[in-house]
């Protein structure tokens, strides 16, 4: 992912507040399309994991507006979650837990989603400034395990 989410910048406006905030970036999880120089570039399933993050009790907003987003299908067995910024001051195993959440509500089973193909990338900032980065692509169970150990500080 480019550059970083501010999130003394996301937070500075609701002081004392606990917050988790996220921004859906352009680009395709495990590829470079979509970033950098030319169009930005969302996969498909964007709209949904917008709604199940707000779901969540999650801000959402988009890197780019709406008339600037151009929306891949890519038609395969395998699901492309949108590359995902949170920043968060509750902690951060919240967004792992948010991330293998919205998944498996994606798919409306925790079963469904560990037989899928599965393509994630999120990164957490907080604002002390530290950050953390996830990046996995494989079969759903596999996946959704190595999430898990990444929200709990375990070596992946």
């Amino acid at each position: 992912m480019s550059g970083s989410v501010d999130a003394q910048a996301v937070f500075k406006t609701d002081q004392g507040a606990r917050r988790v905030a996220v921004v859906i970036r352009a680009g395709i999880p495990a590829s470079h399309q979509g970033r950098g120089q030319g169009e930005p570039i969302y996969p498909d399933s964007v709209t949904d994991v917008a709604k199940l993050l707000r779901q969540e009790g999650v801000e959402v907003s988009y890197e780019h507006d709406r008339d600037q987003r151009k929306i891949l299908s890519l038609n395969s067995a395998e699901v492309w979650i949108p590359v995902l910024a949170f920043v968060t001051d509750v902690g951060v195993n919240v967004p792992a837990n948010i991330v293998a959440t919205m998944i498996v509500n994606y798919f409306g089973g925790r079963s469904r989603a560990e037989k899928s193909v599965l393509h994630v990338e999120f990164e957490e900032s907080t604002p002390d400034g530290s950050q953390r980065k996830f990046n996995a692509s494989g079969p759903g169970a596999l996946v959704l395990e190595a999430i898990d150990k990444f929200g709990r500080q375990e070596d992946v």
